[in-house]
């Protein structure tokens, strides 16, 4: 991931499911922990790349027992945090930034499934380009991964002017028919929204499908990637005007 942050060196990039684990003992003492963002900005750090983290939103979060002796009660904790990430390089200047979390959710009981979302503006040429990071709830919960979209769509993305990208994962398949278990409306609502998947005209991607889920947790089998729900979208409202 940083080998290509470091070839292609973007303005800015969105990242989900960053996630940090900590272990805890039965005082919450933290024994150990593997913090996904912190091993990013190490590597970035090592390499010297002209790059910072600009926004954190936390999403779902929750510790969980890891280890019970009936003699003492809980021996380990595992304590968990899912995150969506902006970093920006350092010559790009942000004017505004916003960052929030979806009102519509999954609630578990002890644990709600929670998906965030992170922005930042930047002026561009004397246009404000909106670069937004977000992770939407999984297709096996349609009706919350749509009722996120529309909330992206009509409330966190209301009112911006210029230029608007997303950049995430939706959870939509852009291949599948309605009624297929990777189908969600949210993708074809986004697009009769204005938007254009950046996918579909590149030249350099045309002809190959894109797709980027799902595979075995292990990953040590085959490919078995046959959806595509990871996306760039653009709109801009400079181009409706003329």
């Amino acid at each position: 991931f940083v080998n290509e942050i470091d070839e292609r060196r973007p303005h800015v990039v969105s990242l989900q499911e960053v996630l940090r684990f900590v272990l805890l003992d039965s005082n919450l003492e933290i024994t150990s922990e593997l913090d996904f963002l912190e091993e990013i900005e190490k590597e970035i750090a090592l390499r010297n790349l002209p790059y910072k983290t600009e926004v954190v939103q936390n999403a779902t979060s929750s510790r969980l027992p890891l280890g019970f002796d009936p003699s003492v009660g809980v021996t380990q904790w595992l304590s968990f945090t899912d995150r969506v990430v902006i970093l920006r390089r350092s010559d790009v200047d942000v004017v505004d930034s916003a960052q929030g979390l979806y009102n519509a959710f999954v609630p578990l009981g002890a644990l709600d499934l929670v998906r965030g979302w992170a922005r930042i503006t930047v002026n561009h040429n004397g246009t404000p380009h909106h670069f937004l990071a977000t992770h939407l709830e999984t297709q096996g919960i349609p009706g919350v991964n749509l009722a996120q979209g529309i909330e992206l769509e009509t409330q966190v993305l209301a009112g911006l002017e210029g230029v608007t990208i997303i950049s995430g994962d939706l959870n939509s398949d852009a291949a599948a028919i309605e009624g297929a278990v990777s189908w969600t409306p949210t993708y074809s609502n986004l697009m009769a929204a204005g938007f254009t998947d950046v996918w579909d005209v590149a030249p350099a991607r045309r002809g190959e499908l894109g797709v980027t889920c799902c595979q075995d947790p292990s990953l040590q089998n085959e490919s078995e990637l046959d959806q595509r729900i990871d996306f760039v979208l653009v709109r801009s409202t400079e181009t409706a005007a003329e």
